[in-house]
């Protein structure tokens, strides 16, 4: 079986330090948070080795750049896979009713 090096971008650390920070915080829920976080780095971990399980993104655009998401809860993780580098880039994490086509 194939193993894709995990890369996350800058975006995606401030993306999901934000939401972690807003469960705890905003919604005083720090279970909630801590146990969204670990369904989340699991998640992303779990892409070193069936990178391509989810789908492409359907918009247009989006899909001409080969961007993929994850559905996790409530938030989406928009990521691409290199198979020439055997790289995997997690780029963002977003609510999954925010406008996420103009976010990206």
């Amino acid at each position: 079986m194939k193993h894709y090096k995990i890369l996350v971008s800058e975006t995606y650390h401030r993306d999901l330090k934000a939401i972690i920070h807003y469960i705890s915080h905003n919604l005083d829920t720090p279970f909630t948070a801590s146990f969204l976080l670990d369904e989340i780095e699991s998640t992303v971990a779990s892409l070193s080795t069936i990178p391509h399980r989810y789908g492409l993104v359907d918009d247009p655009y989006l899909f001409h750049k080969t961007f993929r998401k994850c559905l996790i809860k409530n938030y989406i993780i928009f990521y691409k896979v290199h198979e020439e580098s055997k790289t995997v880039m997690i780029h963002r994490i977003v609510h999954a009713k925010q406008n996420w086509i103009d976010i990206l």
